[in-house]
C-alpha cells in the first residue's frame, strides 16, 4: 500500500452551473479543489456526471473502509473490533458512492 497522503475527507460535490460540470471539494474552510467532472452530452449526461462526482467524492469513506475491514482480517479478527460500525461505515460510503440512502 502506498504511503502517499491525499487530501483528507469527506469531500462533497457542488454543481458549477456554467460550466455545466459537477467540482468536488474538500469540507474544510479553505474548500480545496480535488476534481473536476464535466457532465456528458446526451440524455443522461448531467445524471452521469453526478454519479462520477459522487464516486469521486465518496474516495476517503470508501478508502477507510476498506483499510479497517483489511486491519480487521490482518489482525485474524479480534474481538475489540466493533465490526457492527464497520459494516455502517461500509455501507454509508457506498451510498455516498452511489448517491443512494442506507
Amino acid at each position: 500500500m502506498s504511503n502517499t497522503k491525499h487530501t483528507p475527507g469527506p469531500w462533497k460535490v457542488h454543481f458549477v452551473q456554467n460550466a455545466h460540470t459537477y467540482a468536488v471539494y474538500d469540507k474544510t474552510e479553505t474548500m480545496r479543489h480535488i476534481a473536476e467532472v464535466s457532465t456528458p452530452f446526451g440524455v443522461d449526461g448531467d445524471r452521469i456526471g453526478h454519479a462520477n462526482a459522487n464516486l469521486i467524492a465518496a474516495a476517503p469513506e470508501l478508502l477507510e473502509a476498506l483499510a479497517t475491514f483489511i486491519e480487521y482480517h490482518d489482525k485474524e479478527m479480534p474481538l475489540s473490533f466493533d465490526t457492527d460500525a464497520m459494516w455502517a461505515n461500509a455501507r454509508a460510503a457506498i451510498a455516498k458512492a452511489t448517491g443512494n440512502t442506507i
